[in-house]
Protein backbone atom coordinates (compact mmCIF):
# COMPACT_ATOMS: atom_id res chain seq x y z
CA UNK A 1 0.00 0.00 0.00
CA UNK A 2 2.77 2.66 0.58
CA UNK A 3 4.79 2.05 -2.46
CA UNK A 4 1.40 2.84 -3.93
CA UNK A 5 0.58 5.88 -2.16
CA UNK A 6 4.14 7.62 -3.37
CA UNK A 7 3.49 6.30 -6.88
CA UNK A 8 0.11 8.63 -6.45
CA UNK A 9 0.59 11.57 -3.97
CA UNK A 10 3.37 13.60 -3.14
CA UNK A 11 4.36 13.96 0.47
CA UNK A 12 5.55 17.41 1.81
CA UNK A 13 7.30 16.81 4.44
CA UNK A 14 6.22 19.12 7.86
CA UNK A 15 9.19 19.81 9.82
CA UNK A 16 10.53 22.96 9.74
CA UNK A 17 7.43 25.01 10.15
CA UNK A 18 5.98 26.27 12.73
CA UNK A 19 2.28 27.36 11.87
CA UNK A 20 -0.05 25.49 9.59
CA UNK A 21 -0.45 28.70 7.09
CA UNK A 22 3.27 28.96 7.00
CA UNK A 23 3.04 25.25 5.81
CA UNK A 24 -0.17 25.41 3.63
CA UNK A 25 1.88 28.80 2.05
CA UNK A 26 4.58 26.61 1.56
CA UNK A 27 2.90 23.85 0.30
CA UNK A 28 0.68 25.86 -2.39
CA UNK A 29 3.55 26.35 -4.55
CA UNK A 30 4.39 22.68 -4.30
CA UNK A 31 1.21 21.73 -5.06
CA UNK A 32 0.23 21.01 -1.82
CA UNK A 33 -4.00 19.82 -1.72
CA UNK A 34 -4.44 18.38 1.08
CA UNK A 35 -3.77 17.51 4.72
CA UNK A 36 -3.82 14.66 6.84
CA UNK A 37 -3.86 15.06 11.13
CA UNK A 38 -3.78 12.45 13.33
CA UNK A 39 -3.56 11.43 16.60
CA UNK A 40 0.62 11.10 16.90
CA UNK A 41 2.02 12.82 19.57
CA UNK A 42 4.97 13.02 17.55
CA UNK A 43 3.46 15.28 14.96
CA UNK A 44 3.75 19.30 14.45
CA UNK A 45 1.86 21.24 17.06
CA UNK A 46 0.15 23.01 13.89
CA UNK A 47 -1.50 19.59 13.09
CA UNK A 48 -2.48 18.07 16.57
CA UNK A 49 -4.14 21.33 16.51
CA UNK A 50 -6.33 20.57 13.27
CA UNK A 51 -6.71 17.24 14.24
CA UNK A 52 -8.67 18.32 18.30
CA UNK A 53 -9.91 21.72 16.72
CA UNK A 54 -11.20 21.60 13.22
CA UNK A 55 -13.35 24.06 13.83
CA UNK A 56 -10.91 26.68 13.89
CA UNK A 57 -9.58 26.19 10.40
CA UNK A 58 -13.13 27.47 8.17
CA UNK A 59 -10.58 26.83 4.91
CA UNK A 60 -10.36 23.03 5.44
CA UNK A 61 -13.03 20.91 4.59
CA UNK A 62 -12.96 17.22 6.31
CA UNK A 63 -13.37 14.35 3.56
CA UNK A 64 -12.49 11.64 5.77
CA UNK A 65 -12.43 11.22 9.20
CA UNK A 66 -11.24 6.86 9.93
CA UNK A 67 -13.49 7.44 13.41
CA UNK A 68 -16.81 7.13 10.95
CA UNK A 69 -15.72 4.09 9.76
CA UNK A 70 -15.18 2.05 13.38
CA UNK A 71 -11.11 1.90 12.41
CA UNK A 72 -8.88 1.76 15.31
CA UNK A 73 -6.17 4.15 14.18
CA UNK A 74 -7.88 7.48 14.15
CA UNK A 75 -7.30 9.88 11.31
CA UNK A 76 -8.65 12.95 9.62
CA UNK A 77 -8.11 13.99 5.79
CA UNK A 78 -8.74 18.05 4.90
CA UNK A 79 -8.89 19.32 1.79
CA UNK A 80 -7.78 23.04 1.37
CA UNK A 81 -9.88 25.97 0.02
CA UNK A 82 -7.19 28.21 -1.14
CA UNK A 83 -10.04 30.78 -2.34
CA UNK A 84 -10.96 30.62 1.43
CA UNK A 85 -7.86 31.14 2.71
CA UNK A 86 -7.22 34.40 0.35
CA UNK A 87 -10.41 35.74 1.69
CA UNK A 88 -9.36 35.44 4.94
CA UNK A 89 -5.96 37.72 4.70
CA UNK A 90 -3.29 34.26 4.40
CA UNK A 91 -1.62 33.18 1.54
Amino acid sequence: LSSEIKQKVKLIETSGFNSLNEFIVYGENEGLTHIIADENENRPQFLKDVFENEEKFPYLTKIYDSAEHSYDYHLKVFRINYEKLELMGYG
